[in-house]
């Protein structure tokens, strides 16, 4: 289940979700595991993502516990849509079809960018199974408004 999260919810899973972010297996682009980005960029974007009017962060979970957190931004003009973290240790396919049920009903015309490491196969798979391109084994794109 996704659920947008608040500053406590930062507080309570943000040492959790930092320790998937650096792991390229549970994690998504931009990646933390390279060494340059910290942990205090990783707070500081996820509370930016809670404060920001034209971005989100969501709690995952399953059976009532929490496996990490997804934020994304949007630009409303240009119609555009990125994710900014997917940090998730299980459940990484509900994770992904949440998503995309949400991003589909609230984003309706927007192309959404997804990139994943390329040893994250839960989503890798996930996505190349349900019909969207591969780009350079690594990124993926998905697009509500036209034919892939």
């Amino acid at each position: 289940m996704l659920i947008k999260a608040t500053v406590e919810d930062i507080k309570k899973y943000g040492e959790f979700a930092y320790s998937l972010a650096l792991n390229p297996a549970k994690s998504c682009y931009p990646t933390y595991a390279d060494g340059i980005k910290t942990k205090s960029d990783f707070l500081d974007a996820a509370e930016r993502a809670v404060a920001n009017r034209t971005s989100e962060l969501l709690l995952f979970s399953i059976d009532g516990y929490v496996e990490g957190w997804i934020s994304y931004y949007w630009i409303p003009e240009d119609k555009y849509l990125q994710l900014n973290s997917f940090n998730i240790n299980r459940g990484t396919e509900q994770a992904l079809t949440e998503l995309l049920e949400m991003i589909e009903a609230k984003f309706t015309g927007y192309t959404a960018y997804f990139g994943y490491p390329g040893n994250n196969y839960d989503a890798i798979n996930f996505l190349a199974e349900h019909g969207l391109k591969d780009y350079f084994r690594k990124a993926f794109i998905h697009s509500n408004n036209q034919e892939l």
